[in-house]
C-alpha cells in the first residue's frame, strides 16, 4: 500500500469514527453560516428581493441589465472581464483566477474543477502525468503542486472502504463513488492559478485527456459535460 493510499485510509477511518463515535443523543452541529454583507436596495433592479441575492453580491458593480439574483454563489462582478455576463458563468468558475483575455462564459463544462467532477486517473503517477500534458493559454507548460486531499468525491455511507482504496476495480452499479480526491494547484505564466481535482482510483476506467477550465489539452476534444454522482 502506497503512502498516499495509507493517508486516504486513515481519513476514511476518521470519517467513520466521526459518524458513529458520538455519545447517545449527541448530534454534531455545523458551524453557523457567515452573515452576508449589507446590501443597498436602492441599487437593485426593480422587482429584485435583496434577501435572495448570493452572499457577497454588490449590486452596484453589476453590468447593466444583469439580474443579481441569478449570479452563481461567490462571484465577484468587479473581477469579470468587460462584457461578461456573470449570471452565465459555469458553476465552479472563479473569474478572478482567469488569465487576461479568457472569457469564462466560453469555458463550458467544469470537468476537473470540482470534487464531483475530479479527473479519473491511475494512481499518483497518473495524476502527475495528466497534469504534465496540459498547456496554459499561451502554450506554456503549467507548474503544479499537490495541496492535499479534500475528502470523498460524493457523500456516502462510508461502508465500502475496501472498494474505495482499490484502484484496480470499477465500482459496481449502485455504489456511491466515495474515492478520496486530491487537490492540485496549477500555475501558468504570470502567476495565474487554478485548482484541479484528481481521483487516482480509476486504473480501469480513466478519463481521456481533455481541456480543464482554461488549461488546454493539445489535440483533445472539448470537455465532456459533468455527470451526476453515481447513486
Amino acid at each position: 500500500m502506497t503512502h498516499r493510499r495509507r493517508i486516504h485510509v486513515c481519513l476514511m477511518l476518521l470519517m467513520l469514527s466521526s459518524m458513529f463515535g458520538c455519545e447517545q443523543g449527541e448530534v454534531p452541529q455545523p458551524p453557523p453560516p457567515a452573515e452576508p454583507p449589507a446590501l443597498t436596495p436602492g441599487k437593485l433592479p426593480p422587482g429584485i428581493d435583496p434577501s435572495k441575492l448570493p452572499p457577497g453580491t454588490n449590486p452596484g458593480q453589476l453590468p447593466p441589465g444583469v439580474d443579481p439574483s441569478k449570479l452563481p454563489p461567490g462571484v465577484d462582478p468587479s473581477k469579470l472581464p468587460p462584457g461578461v455576463d456573470p449570471s452565465k458563468l459555469p458553476p465552479g468558475v472563479n473569474p478572478g483566477q482567469l488569465p487576461p483575455g479568457v472569457n469564462p462564459q466560453a469555458m463550458g463544462a467544469i470537468f476537473g474543477l470540482t470534487k464531483q467532477t475530479a479527473i479519473k486517473v491511475c494512481d499518483p503517477g497518473g495524476e502527475r502525468d495528466y497534469l504534465s500534458k496540459l498547456r496554459c493559454p499561451g502554450g506554456g507548460t503549467p507548474q503544479f503542486n499537490r495541496v492535499g486531499n479534500v475528502g470523498p468525491r460524493n457523500p456516502g455511507p462510508g461502508t465500502n472502504m475496501a472498494l474505495m482504496i482499490n484502484s484496480k476495480v470499477v465500482l459496481p452499479a449502485g455504489v456511491i463513488d466515495e474515492h478520496i480526491i486530491d487537490e492540485y494547484e496549477v500555475t501558468c505564466a504570470g502567476g495565474v492559478k487554478t485548482k484541479v481535482y484528481m481521483d487516482m482510483y480509476h486504473c480501469l476506467d480513466p478519463d481521456p485527456l481533455q481541456n480543464v477550465g482554461f488549461l488546454q489539452a493539445p489535440g483533445a476534444a472539448a470537455p465532456t459535460a459533468p455527470t451526476a454522482p453515481t447513486q
